[in-house]
């Protein structure tokens, strides 16, 4: 039972640790593709249609685009620090938890074993 929980810990701690890859991979894209979708919103087709039914939304989401663009640029200076720390807290919770799953295997299976086993 402990080789299964550590097998099981070990997958697991590497698909951890290809998510935190990708998302590293992710923010290393450069923030510019957000300016070029600003120049497409404004030429979005049926825009005069839309804006009759949700008025000023061009504008809405020009800003959001903006701020968008600015919090990637935040991101992208401060992800590796976060994603590492965030790495290495998960791994070491998966570590622990498969620490006391093996040390609950190895009390239950000591409490479940006769005192006195029969002789064959």
């Amino acid at each position: 039972m402990h080789i299964a929980i550590w097998i099981v810990a070990a997958l697991i701690i590497g698909l951890w640790s290809l998510a935190a890859w990708g998302v590293s991979a992710l923010l290393g894209v450069n923030p510019a593709w957000v300016g070029s979708l600003q120049a497409l919103l404004r030429e979005i087709p049926y825009g005069a249609w839309v804006e009759t039914w949700v008025p000023h939304w061009q504008p809405a989401l020009l800003l959001v685009l903006d701020l968008a663009r600015e919090l990637f640029v935040w991101v992208d200076a401060a992800a590796p620090a976060v994603l590492w720390i965030v790495w290495v807290l998960g791994t070491a919770a998966m570590v622990m938890l498969a620490a006391l799953l093996s040390l609950v295997v190895r009390v239950v299976s000591k409490s479940a074993a006769p005192a006195n086993p029969a002789r064959a």
